[in-house]
């Protein structure tokens, strides 16, 4: 077992949960297409950093444009702090016994913040401090099973495609945003499991996402159902992935062979950009708008690494946080610039600045 998957079976026993097989759920699915220019980067982010006391296990924190909030779910506390002006701590949302919040993505149509519970197998719609509504199963048709990651994209006033661990279902769902009903339920291949990471390509229109048991991702048109699915090999235990908006590429982490693949995806293919190695058990990934460069949360040495450069396939600069940290997940503050690192196994969260 490599060291990623050990990892996650840690963070199993100290959630109660079972993090392993899944399937690909969405949440309405029309996708737009809008071609991204290649940008010039600037200078690289500073390395001043704060801590900040959270709950337990943060996972992936989402940032609020509008209020300049980022929202932190703690999955081991089954609650989400709400931090505002880097440390400042806002509010804490309680959510029910049992809970296991572990995404958070802000939904700019809406001004709503959607945090996935693989616990109670629900989705949160929150507004503010408190949980406006929550799709469970009664509403999404029976198919959520421990929901994972989630993403967001602008057609039909915005849309919500949800990944599970863990399931029987080869399936994804379609939903409405902000409460409207299920749509339509569509079948993918067979082989498609675990998946994990997501994150929407504008320029070409697709849902990208990692399935860590089968060491690769699968690029799919959001505008056919799932139909025109596109499975390509990565490295060992893919976990997270993000786009780059300066060279329209997709960026993602291989946790055990401890690199990060660059794609480019279009209708029908997707090409193989290079491979980025010297990182030590990467996890999350996170793309700075300000700095025009992709941030990696090494969970192995406790850096962030920037990464960037004219191909996108070189490492600018390592971050050091703390020799006893464990970087899992990295979020990007757009109002301040700043980047939110949660802190794997523990309760804090750290802000590069």
């Amino acid at each position: 077992m490599g060291n990623a998957k050990g990892r996650r079976t840690r963070f199993s026993s100290v959630l109660g949960v079972s993090i392993a097989v899944g399937v690909l759920l969405a949440v309405t699915a029309l996708a737009a297409s809008a071609s991204a220019a290649p940008l010039a980067r600037p200078t690289v982010l500073g390395t001043t950093h704060k801590s900040c006391g959270v709950g337990d296990d943060p996972f992936q924190p989402g940032y609020d444009p509008v209020t300049k909030e980022m929202y932190v779910p703690n999955g081991g506390s089954g609650n989400i702090t709400v931090l505002r002006g880097t440390c400042t701590v806002a509010g804490t949302i309680k959510l029910p016994k049992g809970a296991v919040p572990i995404q958070a993505i802000f939904d700019p149509a809406n001004n709503y913040m959607f945090v996935t519970d693989d616990g109670l197998n629900q989705i949160y719609e929150i507004s503010g401090l408190k949980v406006h509504a929550t799709i469970n199963n009664t509403v999404a048709g029976g198919v959520l099973t421990e929901p994972y990651g989630i993403a967001w994209a602008p057609p039909n006033g915005g849309v919500l495609v949800i990944t599970n661990l863990h399931g029987i279902w080869n399936s994804v769902w379609v939903y409405l945003t902000p409460t409207g009903p299920f749509v339509q339920a569509a079948e993918l291949a067979s082989h498609v499991t675990s998946a994990e990471g997501i994150a929407y390509d504008p320029a070409d229109g697709d849902f990208w996402v990692t399935l860590d048991q089968n060491d690769s991702v699968i690029a799919t048109e959001a505008s056919d159902f799932f139909v025109d699915s596109r499975i390509v090999p990565v490295g060992s235990d893919p976990s997270d992935v993000a786009y780059d908006s300066a060279n329209s590429d997709v960026y993602v982490t291989n946790s055990d062979s401890s690199n990060v693949s660059v794609l480019t995806g279009g209708t029908g293919k997707v090409t193989v950009v290079g491979t980025i190695s010297g990182f030590d058990d990467p996890n999350g990934i996170t793309w700075d708008q300000a700095n025009l460069s992709m941030y990696v949360a090494n969970f192995g040495n406790g850096k962030v690494y920037e990464v960037g450069g004219k191909s996108g396939l070189a490492i600018l600069k390592r971050i050091s946080i703390s020799s006893t940290a464990f970087p899992f997940y990295i979020a990007y503050d757009e109002s301040n610039d700043d980047l939110y690192v949660t802190q794997g196994l523990g309760d804090t969260v750290y802000v590069l600045t």
